[in-house]
């Protein structure tokens, strides 16, 4: 049992690091293009500052933002790098450094409703099955100190031939038969080790039991928990997913305006800081939800190959 823990918790420490490993690819991706866009809009206000269209202060507003973006994109390749290093070193794998991780990070997984995990957990828990097994082995010992204390009934048996004939053609037969037939019943009476033994077996019994069901207790509540806060953070994704629209709206339409010269170019930059935050929020939550789930998948015992899951 502890090997599979053991097991089953490298793999999920594994399995963190790779949604990590997911997340900063994935804002590293959100991030380029954040500074591709400043990059550009840089470069138009240039032309029209050049031109004489716009003033140096909008100017010198576009570079700094331009600044700003390309730092953050160094800051999270520099996280990328040092986490591509640790994946590198536990999997034994180089490649991982050029390698870019496949994962649908937006998508949600179908789980099944609380009632049927339980069940399914109560089934699979390898816990809950060791106690099984310990139980059932006192048990055992418990039968076997009751045969003990038994009463033992023995059936003993004899017997003797006499007077046969001198003649050696009769002497084979049976004249006198003489037989004994005697029931012994023995029964241990005081025997105060096989007393002490079975005191001690129903109290390692009962406490298992107790155990058990203390276990139980704790593994339905871990599992009521992580469901909620899967099921919780679907709904911040689905609200994430209508900030993000919102806010890609609300960039265009600044865009669009400050084109026109009806605009100012802070609410530009503002907008386009507030959608790429939003979608560097969405990030973190998938990445927070997928956590959740692969916590769900530790506490059902699912995470080992072969066994059973969604």
């Amino acid at each position: 049992l502890s090997s599979l823990e053991s097991r089953e918790g490298f793999i999920l420490g594994f399995a963190e690091l790779f949604l990590s490993w997911v997340e900063l690819t994935e804002k590293i991706r959100i991030s380029g293009e954040g500074f591709n866009f400043a990059r550009e809009q840089f470069d138009q206000i240039r032309e029209r500052y050049r031109s004489n269209m716009t003033e140096r202060v909008d100017l010198l507003r576009s570079e700094d933002a331009a600044f700003i973006s390309e730092q953050n994109l160094l800051v999270l390749e520099s996280q990328l790098k040092a986490k591509q290093a640790e994946l590198a070193v536990l999997a034994g794998m180089d490649e991982i450094y050029q390698a870019e991780p496949e994962f649908e990070l937006y998508s949600l997984k179908d789980l099944p409703e609380i009632q049927p995990a339980l069940s399914g957990l109560k089934q699979r828990s390898r816990a809950l099955e060791a106690m099984d097994i310990f139980i059932d082995q006192l048990q055992h010992r418990r039968r076997s100190l009751l045969e003990r204390k038994k009463p033992q009934l023995n059936l003993n048996l004899s017997a003797s031939l006499s007077e046969g004939d001198e003649e050696l053609a009769e002497s084979f037969r049976i004249n006198k038969p003489d037989g004994f037939v005697a029931i012994e019943l023995s029964a241990p009476l005081g025997n105060r080790s096989v007393k002490a033994g079975l005191e001690k077996v129903d109290l390692e019994i009962e406490q298992l039991q107790k155990d058990k069901e203390g276990l139980e207790i704790s593994l339905e509540a871990d599992l009521r928990s992580i469901m909620i806060q899967i099921k919780e953070m679907e709904k911040v994704l689905a609200l994430n997913r209508r900030r993000i629209e919102s806010a890609n709206e609300k960039r265009e339409e600044e865009l669009k305006l400050y084109n026109q010269g009806r605009g100012e170019l802070t609410f530009v930059l503002q907008s386009r800081v507030s959608e790429e935050n939003a979608k560097m929020v969405y990030v973190e939550n998938s990445c927070l939800y997928h956590l959740y789930v692969l916590q769900y998948r530790a506490l059902m015992d699912e995470l080992l190959p072969g066994q059973a899951g969604n």
